[in-house]
């Protein structure tokens, strides 16, 4: 148990639930509020409830949006297209920032051109326009088309990177030197990177989300060896594994189909002859079968692109 935690009965009950459900919301919140209202506690307690909240805020927030530059033209009312390139790192759904030019409705594009600002305008649709990768997006102006509160993150992050620079140890390092070796803040506060020997030979990344350690980037070999600890120590909802499970080694079943036996084996997930066509086809569908049963508080795994 986290040394700051051990005077308080209901920290340290909030924590198991945490650990129990990680992907849960409400008894991280909970545990934030009790971090603040508890008597005579270590500073690392107050502190670590506004770290959480902080977070939390930070990701109703969002991270700051992509700009759209170039010609817009109003397509009905709250409504706008542009052109735009298969490069353009949006999706349907994001909100994005609009800065160019605009096209008044009912014109060409190469007429009356005017300054045009557009904050916070939702993707709708995006609509592929020739064999080169251009584009072109349809915008929608809603009740969230603000701007950003750029200066609001600001405060928030700098809020956050200095109670983590100040309280981590005290919140997720002492007392696990085995697994703890030189952390540092890498990336703005995303991860706690640990390292195995020396700088050069990192044994896994954490990163904090939601106010705890909340993902792992690992080799496949490291979890496999370590994920017991770090499951009891952490709710972790993400792995994003470096390497690809290997399938290798004295094997124990773990759920039996109708026409394959799946195992998970000492070096990683295996299956039988029989279920080797089926693997050819879809290997990650297996890989991520069998994760979810060995390991079912983690919600997400991240494989390595092929």
């Amino acid at each position: 148990m986290i040394e700051i935690l051990k005077p308080h009965d209901t920290l340290k009950a909030l924590y198991k639930a945490i650990l129990q459900h990680p992907a849960e919301d409400t008894p991280r919140l909970q545990f934030a509020d009790c971090c603040e209202e508890v008597e005579n506690p270590h500073p690392a307690v107050p502190a670590w409830g506004k770290f959480i909240k902080a977070q939390y805020a930070l990701e109703v927030i969002g991270k700051p949006r992509y700009v759209l530059e170039g010609s817009v033209q109003r397509s009905g009312s709250d409504y706008y297209r542009m052109e735009g390139d298969a490069d353009d790192p949006v999706k349907v759904g994001d909100r994005v920032d609009v800065k160019g030019v605009e096209v008044p409705e009912g014109t060409n594009w190469d007429k009356t051109l005017i300054n045009a600002t557009l904050p916070g305008l939702l993707v709708i649709r995006i609509v592929p326009t020739d064999a080169a990768g251009a584009t072109e997006v349809i915008l929608k102006r809603d009740a969230e088309s603000r701007p950003f509160p750029e200066k609001e993150r600001a405060e928030l992050e700098t809020e956050c990177r200095n109670l983590f620079r100040k309280h981590r140890l005290d919140w997720f390092d002492r007392g696990g030197t085995k697994w703890f070796a030189g952390p540092e803040i890498v990336d703005q506060l995303k991860y706690l990177v640990v390292s195995d020997v020396g700088p050069n030979s990192l044994k896994y990344g954490l990163e904090v989300q939601r106010g705890f350690v909340s993902r792992v980037r690992i080799r496949w070999t490291h979890w496999r060896k370590g994920a017991k600890v770090l499951t009891s120590r952490f709710p972790i909802t993400i792995v994003s594994l470096l390497d690809p499970p290997i399938y290798s080694g004295r094997a124990y079943t773990v759920r039996k189909e109708a026409r394959a036996d799946y195992y998970f084996a000492v070096g990683g997930p295996k299956i039988t002859l029989i279920a080797a066509a089926n693997h050819a086809t879809h290997p990650d569908t297996i890989r991520r079968k069998l994760l979810a049963l060995c390991y079912p508080t983690v919600t997400t795994w991240e494989f390595p692109a092929a």
